[in-house]
């Protein structure tokens, strides 16, 4: 990735870290600034705002276990006869035993 990065002139070579080895340490060049269409790397969306664009829009959503794992067991034991009834006859949904 960084020998390609390299090549098409997005990223230089800008020093080197203090770290075992002394690894290379890369910076963005002005070509990379000009294919994304950057004034300067402040535009550049955060780690947060990145994962979000390129989440799968097709992938399924997450569901929240932690409501679903713990029912309010006060309302079930005073209802245990109706929530029964109640589930037998949404059993079909997708959503049958899930509390609102």
């Amino acid at each position: 990735m960084l020998k390609s990065l390299h090549e098409r002139e997005l990223i230089e070579v800008v020093g080197r870290g203090e770290g075992m080895g002394r690894p290379l340490l890369y910076g963005t060049t002005p070509g990379f600034l000009e294919q994304f269409a950057l004034r300067h790397l402040g535009e550049l969306p955060r780690a947060d705002e990145l994962a979000v664009a390129l989440r799968d829009p097709n992938a399924p959503t997450p569901v929240n276990q932690a409501k679903s794992e713990t029912p309010n067991e006060t309302s079930n034991e005073a209802s245990s006869e109706t929530s029964n009834e109640s589930a037998n006859e949404t059993s079909d949904s997708p959503y049958s035993g899930v509390e609102a």
